[in-house]
């Protein structure tokens, strides 16, 4: 007879906490980008969630043209990378 393993149940608090830790990431990219040469429809598509991707992978490709000497540059480059891991 084959048992089947035991799957992991996360309750819905887990969801609800991983699902904050996004926001606040997304608020932080938004706050530190902010001071940067950025476009601002590029900043507010940010705290949209339908385009947060496409607007994390347009701050990977475009942020150091104008803005890499800018004191948070390795912080929203890190903090984009890791979001972009999360979202596929």
């Amino acid at each position: 007879m084959r048992v089947k393993p035991i799957k992991p149940i996360h309750g819905s608090f887990d969801r609800d906490e991983r699902f904050d830790d996004e926001e606040r990431r997304y608020r932080l990219i938004h706050q530190l980008s902010s001071e940067m040469n950025i476009p601002s429809a590029r900043l507010d598509s940010l705290l949209i969630p339908e385009k947060r991707k496409e607007a994390l992978g347009w701050l990977r490709l475009n942020l150091g043209v104008y803005n890499s000497t800018h004191k948070n540059y390795q912080r929203v480059m890190n903090l984009a990378a890791l979001a972009l891991k999360k979202t596929g």
